[in-house]
């Protein structure tokens, strides 16, 4: 994993982060392409797009997390896919 200091682009979204991850196994964010942190909501049973750095997780609360390649036009994470296709998702838990 690659990653550096940083904070979102939009310092008034939820999204604000301590470590932006730039890169997993050789495969660098790019354009429109990020990685995003997920982790499923047990109380709902659905995915959510954390509003955190990596390191602010706790895996006492969140048993089940997935790192999500994707391409998104919009820095709004109710916009965003879940990491597995057609599953639930909320926009926080």
């Amino acid at each position: 994993m690659s990653g550096f200091h940083a904070y979102g682009r939009d310092p008034d979204k939820l999204w604000k982060r301590d470590n932006l991850i730039t890169g997993i196994n050789g495969v660098q964010s790019s354009g429109q392409y990020f990685w995003s942190l997920w982790a499923v909501c047990e109380n709902s049973k659905a995915w959510f797009a954390t509003n955190v750095g990596a390191d602010a997780i706790h895996f006492t609360t969140y048993h089940t997390l997935a790192w999500y390649y994707q391409a998104t036009n919009s820095q709004d994470l109710s916009e965003w896919n879940p990491p597995v296709p057609g599953a639930a998702k909320v926009k926080v838990c």
